[in-house]
């Protein structure tokens, strides 16, 4: 009580390798303990769907959909009833697709996604938490990243 329990996946390559073409899992009845559960659209399938993890006890979620609109649905919980799509920003798509050298890869964009995600959710706390805005701030801090050369080459 008085946690926020925030889960972001990654893809799971135990669990597909185990159970190959079956729903993963993420612990026996976890699902109503997670206030924020966020995927990109593949690990969502994984996991069984928005319908089936809302039905699991899942109160809020977020799929991200890398440049196209991000998801977010919540039931119940922290931020109540909502449901939407965050798009990207229609200017840096454009600084992406008009640069002939683009100078950045997508190398951490999730990373910097989820990290924005928490710092608009801490942002708001105690206050009324208004997911839309936590998507909006979380695709800001991802885009962003897209700017910066990642990954290490071994």
């Amino acid at each position: 009580k008085g946690n926020i329990n925030i889960v972001g996946t990654i893809y799971d390559f135990y669990s597909e390798k185990k159970n190959p073409g079956k729903i993963w899992e993420i612990g026996k009845d976890s699902w109503k303990d997670i206030n924020l559960f966020i995927a990109d659209e593949l690990e969502i399938s994984k996991y069984g769907g928005i319908d089936y993890l809302i039905s699991k006890g899942l109160k809020s979620l977020i799929v991200t959909r890398g440049h196209k609109s991000t998801i977010f649905k919540s039931v119940a919980g922290i931020f109540g009833e909502c449901d939407g799509e965050v798009a990207p920003d229609p200017d840096l798509i454009m600084r992406i697709k008009d640069r002939i050298n683009f100078p950045g890869d997508t190398t951490g964009a999730g990373d910097n996604f989820l990290g924005g995600v928490v710092v608009e959710l801490v942002k708001q706390f105690p206050n009324s938490l208004n997911l839309r805005k936590i998507v909006e701030f979380g695709n800001f801090c991802g885009s962003k990243s897209c700017f910066q050369y990642g990954g290490v080459k071994l």
